[in-house]
């Protein structure tokens, strides 16, 4: 499940590097 929700996040692109910053 982590792997879909994080692989959404990268195509919107926008989204992927909010869920990056939170995780760092």
């Amino acid at each position: 499940m982590a792997d879909s929700y994080i692989w959404a996040l990268t195509a919107n692109g926008k989204f992927s590097t909010r869920y990056k910053g939170s995780s760092s």
